[in-house]
C-alpha cells in the first residue's frame, strides 16, 4: 500500500521522535530503519521531508565530527507528533474550512431571505399606495361629481 505524503512525513516524524540510543541518525540510517519498518521512500523524498521538518523546527541537524550529517527529534517535534501531526494538522484545517464554508452558505440563504422578504415588502407598498391613490381619486370623484355617485350607490 502506497502510503500518501501526509502520511509519510508522519512516519518519519514518529520515527525521529522515538529514536533513543544514540539519540541521532544519519541519513543512511534512516533509510535502512525505516526500510526495515516497510517505510519506503525514495532519496529525494526522504530528503524533502526532512527538509521541510526542520524548516518547521520539528527535527534539526548536526554535522558529527566527520562531518556527516545527524537528525534529532526536537521537543516541538514529539509535541506536534502527539498530536496527530500533519495529518491532524490538515485533518483540523480541513474541519475549519467546512465551518466556514456552512457559515459563508448560512450568510448567503439569509441574504437571499433578507433579498426576498424586501421585495414582498415593496410590492405590498407599492400595493397600499395604489389603493391609497384609488380610495382619494375616488373620494375626489364623489365630491366633484355628486349626482353621478348618487345614482350608483
Amino acid at each position: 500500500m502506497e502510503l500518501t505524503p501526509i502520511q509519510k512525513i508522519d512516519a518519519v516524524l514518529k520515527y525521529i521522535n522515538t529514536i533513543q540510543k544514540p539519540p541521532s541518525r544519519t541519513y543512511t540510517e534512516m533509510v535502512d530503519e525505516l526500510k526495515a519498518q516497510n517505510i519506503i521512500l525514495n532519496t529525494k523524498e526522504l530528503f524533502e521531508i526532512l527538509y521541510k521538518l526542520r524548516e518547521d523546527k520539528y527535527c534539526y541537524i548536526e554535522l558529527d565530527e566527520k562531518g556527516i550529517a545527524r537528525y534529532w527529534s526536537t521537543f516541538d517535534g514529539q509535541l506536534f507528533s502527539s498530536q496527530n501531526g500533519y495529518s491532524g494538522k490538515f485533518a483540523a484545517l480541513d474541519a475549519e474550512k467546512l465551518r466556514i464554508d456552512l457559515e459563508n452558505e448560512q450568510h448567503r440563504i439569509d441574504n437571499l431571505q433578507s433579498l426576498r422578504n424586501a421585495r414582498i415588502l415593496n410590492l405590498l407598498t407599492g400595493a397600499l399606495v395604489i389603493v391609497g391613490a384609488a380610495v382619494i381619486l375616488w373620494d375626489m370623484w364623489k365630491h366633484f361629481h355628486p349626482s353621478v355617485t348618487a345614482t350608483y350607490f
